[in-house]
């Protein structure tokens, strides 16, 4: 028996299920072609994507992300995209830095230090290679994948002005450490602000109010992990990263786990915990009140583990339970399309203390490299 320890498992909350929510797509959407995709990282990797179209503006977005080591076509990635676009989704995947498709580099990727140091095949004087591995990766190298996840980002903006989807409503779903890097990658969007004008007035850039987290209004994780790949444990920082997204900037958050996967299911009653509180005890229903009602734990009756679940169930919980039936109904997800003029904008990074960061300047393509160091990593 599957168990579902969200509270809004399907009818225990009438003002979410209520009538009304984004329009669902006919049932021949789940055939819509997708196309080949490839974008630039802000230290000149090209990266290699599918990109399903949706219903343009009216879109909501979904964005995949394959463990380390994988393939962004392996286990059930493409299933849950077509299930995803059947629900009305615009679907954004790729492959990782190193992994797949995405191992072609620019010159300008050897001019990075981070790369210099922690990537194989770097030799002053000599010409570098055009290609990268995983196995060329140096453990502590994999929290800059992240920067991927930022180019993403950045992409799906450019799909948003041309009207191909509404990133104002965004969903980011990830398998074991792709997950633990989308959490990464969230926490930074919880401190990048948009800036309102140029000018740095008082000491302090005019910013949005609200950061880019803002367009997040889901986070699905498949036996998220507490490393990256088998050596590089950041539990500490994670502990962090889902506080500052999940509890203060109250993104949405469903931990699903496997039957009989015992460390993925102490894992997800932690992390609700953080979120919801210490006293939270699954099964318990919250109150329509309840401002973190649509974060919690899923057992999938598989013993299976990362995006192999979508394979046994998951997929189709995710698709239509979750994201159809709570996330798509609920006040969260129905910010209106707007214009993000992606290369024009400028964006900051503000951790609360001091001068705010330069994220993005007007005419870039990309962000810089997150600042991994304020986000808890060495």
């Amino acid at each position: 028996m599957r168990r579902f320890t969200l509270p809004l498992s399907l009818g225990l909350s009438v003002c979410l299920l209520a009538a009304g929510g984004l329009p669902r797509a006919n049932a021949q959407a789940g055939k819509t072609k997708s196309e080949r995709v490839r974008f630039e990282t802000v230290d000149a990797v090209e990266l290699e994507g599918t990109f399903w179209p949706g219903r343009g503006r009216k879109s909501p977005c979904a964005l995949l992300l394959h463990k380390i080591g994988g393939k962004s076509h392996e286990d059930g990635w493409d299933d849950l995209a077509a299930a995803l676009v059947k629900e009305g989704f615009a679907v954004l995947s790729f492959d990782f830095r190193g992994h797949g498709g995405s191992t072609s580099v620019g010159a300008d990727f050897w001019k990075m230090a981070y790369n210099q140091r922690l990537v194989k095949g770097f030799r002053p004087g000599l010409k570098p290679p055009s290609t990268i591995a995983l196995a060329d990766f140096n453990p502590a190298y994999l929290p800059y994948l992240a920067n991927d996840i930022a180019a993403a980002r950045l992409y799906l903006d450019r799909k948003n002005d041309n009207s191909e989807c509404n990133v104002s409503n965004l969903v980011v779903i990830g398998a074991e450490d792709g997950a633990t890097l989308g959490a990464l990658w969230l926490a930074s969007e919880c401190y990048r602000y948009r800036l309102l004008a140029s000018a740095v007035l008082g000491g302090q850039a005019r910013m949005n109010s609200k950061p880019e987290s803002k367009d997040v209004v889901a986070f699905v994780s498949l036996s998220m992990s507490k490393s990256l790949g088998k050596n590089y444990n950041v539990s500490g920082a994670l502990t962090g990263w889902i506080r500052e997204a999940g509890k203060d900037q109250k993104v949405p958050m469903a931990f699903v786990y496997g039957k009989g996967d015992q460390a993925a299911d102490r894992s997800a009653l932690e992390f609700v915990r953080l979120i919801r509180g210490p006293n939270y005890k699954r099964g318990s229903k919250a109150v329509s009140t309840d401002e973190y009602k649509a974060t919690g734990d899923k057992e999938i009756d598989a013993k299976l583990t990362g995006s192999k679940l979508l394979k046994g169930g998951a997929e189709k919980w995710i698709a239509e339970s979750y994201l159809g039936k709570v996330i798509l109904n609920s006040s969260k997800a129905d910010a209106e399309w707007e214009k993000r003029e992606a290369e024009n904008a400028q964006f900051v990074w503000s951790f609360g203390r001091g001068r705010p960061m330069l994220a993005k300047n007007q005419g870039e393509k990309n962000l810089n490299p997150l600042p991994l160091n304020l986000l808890g990593l060495r």
